[in-house]
């Protein structure tokens, strides 16, 4: 049963996740191929260096090499969507089965509790192992028709580390997801969550004063500009990463064994 549940999850979200595994394919490589021309764009470089971009971007690298480039758009932008689309995603993997009023009958199938949480989880997994891979795919067909030289062993290193931080915002809503009892709440929720770290990170970039607060956020820890443009790996950002995905699953193990469930 232990199994089921886990391809049946990812049975039940095949459609959705290959409709955004596609758009993300098409989409990284559309940028690709127009990078020559935002290239060619002047003053974009200093725009992008300003105090209010910095605010809502962070402090971005030199936006007209491709390193800089795909830096932004396919890890910091784009990365920024697919997270936001995980959220909604394992929001409903408990608290939707609870609004659904279908949690009764999963769990009077010979499944604990505590398996349905790591099963749920684990189909996460293959998930985001595929929407990587779409972005890897969509710069390497983009350099591949503009003839764009790119390392691609540091744009793997950015798409893991890239991978564990959805895997470890994924294990936070999961932990939400556990908490509350509407798909739909659980969702604005994870949501909300994303966005305030995502501020806490850029804001604390540029305001010194709030500089502490960014140790407090998921993003703090995927400086995918590090890797890409300086070719500076930390393995620290992943030790965190992946013990903020440890702690939540288990956190979400914790609470989902212990609550009561009341469908009506």
């Amino acid at each position: 049963m232990t199994l089921a549940v886990l391809l049946q999850t990812m049975k039940d979200k095949a459609r959705g996740n290959v409709l955004a595994i596609l758009l993300i394919l098409v989409f990284i490589t559309y940028m690709v191929i127009m990078f020559p021309e935002v290239q060619k764009m002047t003053g974009i470089d200093e725009i992008m260096k300003s105090p209010a971009f910095q605010a809502l971007l962070g402090k971005a690298p030199d936006f007209t090499s491709f390193d800089g480039f795909l830096s932004i758009e396919a890890f910091a932008l784009i990365g920024l969507v697919i997270c936001g689309y995980i959220g909604f995603l394992t929001a409903s993997f408990l608290a939707g089965e609870i609004e659904m009023k279908t949690i009764d009958l999963l769990l009077a199938q010979p499944v604990t509790r505590f398996r349905l949480v790591v099963d749920r989880y684990g189909a996460l997994v293959p998930m985001v192992a595929l929407l990587v891979l779409s972005l890897l795919a969509g710069v390497f067909i983009g350099t591949k028709i503009m003839n764009i030289e790119v390392s691609y062993l540091w744009l793997a290193l950015a798409l893991a580390l890239m991978g564990l931080f959805m895997l470890a915002f994924g294990a936070i809503s999961l932990f939400v997801s556990a908490v509350l009892s509407d798909g739909r709440t659980a969702a604005i929720v994870s949501l909300g969550l994303l966005i305030v770290m995502y501020f806490m990170e850029t804001i604390g970039q540029s305001v010194e004063k709030l500089g502490l607060i960014r140790s407090l956020s998921l993003f703090h820890y995927a400086q995918y500009s590090d890797i890409l443009v300086y070719h500076d790996l930390s393995p620290g950002n992943a030790g965190v990463l992946a013990t903020v995905t440890i702690a939540f699953l288990a956190l979400a193990v914790f609470i989902f064994r212990r609550r009561d469930i009341h469908v009506t």
